[in-house]
């Protein structure tokens, strides 16, 4: 049921502007979010992940920690995982 609702999501991604050379994890977060119709303050209150720093991720002025990488996943219903290339 995720794989086809990721698809929806990428239609919904044009609501939220942008800015280039962002991360692909916060285009993800970006995409994701906006397809489920959720905003940064939403986020923020699932995550305790101030609103503003998630505003300056999608801007460009900053990249976020793993740690709040995971936990915004998370909150999506998703896992972090790492897994070695081959």
């Amino acid at each position: 049921m995720k794989d086809a609702r990721l698809h929806d999501h990428r239609r919904h991604a044009r609501r939220r502007k942008l800015a280039s050379g962002i991360d692909p994890m916060v285009i993800w977060i970006a995409e994701f979010s906006a397809g489920e119709n959720l905003t940064m303050e939403n986020l923020s209150a699932s995550t305790g992940i101030p609103a503003v720093t998630m505003a300056q991720w999608f801007s460009g002025a900053t990249q976020p920690t793993i740690g709040n990488l995971r936990a915004v996943v998370n909150a999506l219903g998703f896992e972090l995982t790492l897994k070695r290339r081959k």
